[in-house]
């Protein structure tokens, strides 16, 4: 797997395989949590952000609950690896 940091340079890492059962054990995760965490962040998230502009101190939040509307994503990049 390469990563293009610009354009004149790649860095490459080996290959990071963990298995049939890793990928089971994040396929459970993604199905029980992920989802149902992502939907939940989700629907604060879109109640939260117009309040950023008025109430700069919202953005932590809405900067956590976005990290909880990518965890699907993240389950799933990590059940690929």
């Amino acid at each position: 797997m390469c990563l293009f940091n610009d354009l004149s340079k790649t860095v490459c890492h080996p290959e990071k395989k963990m298995g049939f059962g890793a990928m089971i054990l994040w396929l459970i995760i993604l199905l029980v949590f992920g989802w149902y965490l992502g939907f939940i962040a989700l629907h604060f998230y879109v109640s939260l952000i117009p309040f950023t502009v008025c109430i700069p101190a919202c953005q932590g939040l809405t900067d956590i609950l976005w990290q909880g509307v990518e965890f699907p994503r993240y389950c799933a990049e990590r059940m690929m690896d």
